[in-house]
């Protein structure tokens, strides 16, 4: 998770936007927990978020973050 909010934080979001953005992906994804990347892209420039914020690496660790995570919630 580290890794990630450093990548983020690099493209200048704050902890706030961080969060929003991984539950924005992890309601994208669904229980299924699977995704297309750029189905995903779209659907998360629709909810508001540059295309630019969220490059394919990103993508893939926060994937990996959110199967680590059974109970996977987030304060905001």
């Amino acid at each position: 998770m580290d890794l990630v909010s450093m990548r983020l934080g690099d493209k200048d979001l704050v902890s706030l936007e961080i969060d929003r953005l991984i539950k924005d992906v992890f309601n994208l994804i669904g229980e299924k927990r699977r995704f297309d990347s750029a189905g995903l892209k779209m659907a998360l420039k629709r909810l508001g978020w540059e295309e630019s914020v969220l490059d394919y690496r990103t993508l893939e660790l926060i994937y990996l973050f959110l199967e680590d995570e059974r109970e996977f919630e987030i304060q905001i």
